[in-house]
């Protein structure tokens, strides 16, 4: 695999107020011709109608400068339990994997907090036996996701191998998400293999966990709390919710839900 270069964000004008109750508006009418607001809402529009390529897309927020400049919604969400949902701005979506640069950030924070290092083997009791190569794990190497644990991320129920991600999420693992991912065995030597896992997620959700003061098997009480204090509510995720499993861990892979607003908040908050 070919290393990429990340390019950099640009920041945000220190001119434009944070987005609290309400986002600060700009208009972004589009105009003839190629210019960047025509070039952006044409985008938007093949986002929309380009189902083969993109799917189905239910909800849009564009931010130009800290300021709302274009959104749009639409569609409705099914639920197995009740009708159809009508997406507006107040519907409450699901994050999906942007749960995991949310966990991310708060492991962030617990660093500075004193109450997490990276670069130390990660505190999985599992892992700790003599001779087992899963102990030369750092959090680093979790994050990274390149801790080498043989963990498919193939979303398909019918897959031969077994879709891990699946399973973990929906079958055998889904009361205890960390404990299925930290089941599995060494694939690779920890820092040698990049592999998109949403175990490796859920493990850092629950080391996070435990160096919060929560225990296996309760409500997830301190993590909860902290990462609503510390993220959801600090940058006005109001209606951010978080899902916890059976064993108290933070579904860190997959499951917060928001507003389109908030998860623009969130995106704003990691670009600032």
């Amino acid at each position: 695999m070919a290393a990429q270069s990340v390019v950099p964000l640009p920041s945000q004008p220190h001119s434009v107020a944070w987005p609290t109750q309400a986002w600060p508006t700009a208009e972004f009418a589009a105009t003839a011709g190629t210019g960047p607001a025509a070039q952006v809402l044409a985008a938007v529009d093949r986002l929309w109608s380009d189902t083969d390529s993109f799917g189905s897309t239910f909800a849009t927020m564009v931010v130009h400068g800290g300021q709302l400049v274009h959104q749009r919604y639409g569609g409705a969400i099914e639920h197995f339990d009740r009708d159809p949902e009508p997406v507006g701005p107040d519907t409450a979506l699901l994050s999906w994997s942007m749960a995991k640069s949310m966990v991310h950030a708060c492991v962030g924070m617990a660093v500075g907090d004193g109450l997490l290092d990276v670069d130390a083997p990660a505190a999985v009791p599992a892992w700790s036996s003599p001779g087992d190569p899963r102990g030369a794990i750092t959090l680093g190497h979790l994050l990274d996701m390149r801790d080498g644990l043989g963990f498919g991320e193939v979303y398909d129920a019918t897959a031969t191998p077994p879709s891990d991600v699946v399973e973990m999420l929906f079958g055998s693992g889904k009361h205890d998400v960390a404990g299925y991912a930290v089941a599995r065995p060494a694939a690779h030597e920890p820092g040698t293999v990049f592999n998109y896992s949403s175990g490796t997620s859920n493990i850092v959700a629950r080391i996070l966990g435990d160096a919060l003061g929560d225990t296996t098997g309760d409500a997830g009480s301190n993590m909860r709390e902290y990462l609503h204090a510390r993220l959801f509510d600090a940058i006005g995720m109001t209606s951010a919710t978080s899902r916890f499993d059976d064993a108290g861990t933070f579904i860190a892979s997959s499951f917060v839900h928001a507003t389109t607003a908030d998860f623009a908040r969130f995106g704003l908050f990691a670009a600032s």
